[in-house]
């Protein structure tokens, strides 16, 4: 996995440096300390130097969409320690929003109440009353199938090449080869032989992707899945390109008997990529439906997959010698990240749940 993360998961799980030295004002307390001394003239006190108490309280200061450190009374119509913090009309213009986790972290650590908001506000869309967090947290991350060797993820094709076979024979048959170390290895086509009503190769594309980093508290918004084209063939009929899920065996390899279509949900996870727009110099995309944002794992690996919408939908073409419909794509194993396919996933955190209080 090769991941692109948000400013909040690089801050997810620890503190902003900047906010846990200099957040909570500060405050000395001095007492000299004593000695006795014993002499001919009786024993007193001597002093021999002092302790210096320091301690802290609550925070009285926050970070700024500008970097810097500004008064909490800005935002907050009310701020204690455990008690939390009450925020001001148009707080969202102000605070840096990894400010409010670091102080949501704080408030967990100390058993606090969390942050309260004023009534009504409307944040990202999303309508957040009095007293009715948790706060929404718009994280996202963008990530791509492993080249090989994978470790995680993989990514390439699963074919069925025959010298003839019936429409339901071949495309309802077992993989006759797997490829998924090469570059140019996302491959979708359908090719009919010089037999009557024959086809001799179905070719089907995967693509899986490690987004475990979201977490099963999230909520998944939005999300787009891309992949690079470089070659389309359009000599038996006109069709399009179908995202869909398939079922492989393995997440770092692809075998045989992941060409099944009984292994496939073939629904549409994205509207279909029409033939006549599929870029063979550029990114083709998908952008998920709700369908697809449901076949996104919050926890583990997410597989997707491409067939040829005649496949996917089970159509048999008007039968011509020799002719073909094909939509390829770069994989993973191309230099760098530039173009591999890719998936980006945008999502809400809760970050912390208070306990109810009245003000």
């Amino acid at each position: 996995m090769n991941p692109k993360l948000s400013l909040f998961q690089v801050l997810k799980g620890r503190e902003i440096e900047k906010a846990r030295t200099y957040n909570s004002k500060t405050f000395e307390t001095k007492n000299t300390k004593w000695r006795s001394v014993s002499t001919i003239m009786g024993s007193f006190k001597n002093p021999y130097g002092e302790i210096t108490t320091v301690f802290k309280v609550k925070p009285v200061h926050y970070i700024g969409l500008d970097g810097r450190w500004h008064d909490l009374s800005e935002i907050a119509s009310y701020f204690g320690n455990k008690s939390g913090m009450i925020l001001k009309e148009g707080w969202e213009n102000k605070v840096l929003m990894e400010w409010l986790v670091w102080y949501q972290k704080r408030q967990q650590l100390i058993g606090g109440r969390g942050i309260w908001l004023p009534n009504p506000v409307t944040y990202f869309g999303f309508p957040i009353g009095r007293m009715s967090l948790p706060l929404i947290l718009n994280a996202s991350i963008t990530v791509f199938p492993d080249p090989n060797p994978e470790t995680s993820t993989v990514d390439g094709s699963v074919r069925r090449s025959v010298a003839s076979e019936a429409w339901a024979t071949i495309r309802g048959g077992t993989g006759t080869a797997a490829f998924d170390a090469g570059v140019d290895e996302l491959t979708i086509f359908v090719s009919t032989s010089t037999t009557t009503n024959g086809y001799d190769l179905f070719s089907r594309g995967y693509f899986l992707f490690d987004t475990s980093a979201i977490g099963t508290g999230s909520t998944i918004t939005a999300a787009t899945l891309r992949v690079e084209g470089y070659e389309k063939v359009n000599s038996l009929t006109t069709s399009n390109a179908r995202l869909a899920v398939p079922t492989t065996a393995s997440n770092t390899g692809l075998a045989l008997g992941d060409y099944d279509i009984g292994g496939w949900t073939t629904t549409a996870q994205a509207t279909d990529i029409v033939y006549a727009d599929w870029s063979i110099t550029a990114y083709n995309t998908w952008t998920l439906n709700s369908t697809g944002l449901a076949s996104i794992s919050k926890t583990s690996i997410t597989k997707f997959g491409y067939l040829i919408v005649i496949d996917a939908d089970n159509t048999e073409p008007a039968w011509s010698s020799a002719a073909d419909i094909r939509l390829f794509a770069r994989t993973a194993e191309a230099a760098g990240t530039t173009s591999d396919p890719e998936l980006s996933v945008t999502y809400t955190i809760p970050a912390f749940t208070p306990k109810t209080m009245i003000f």
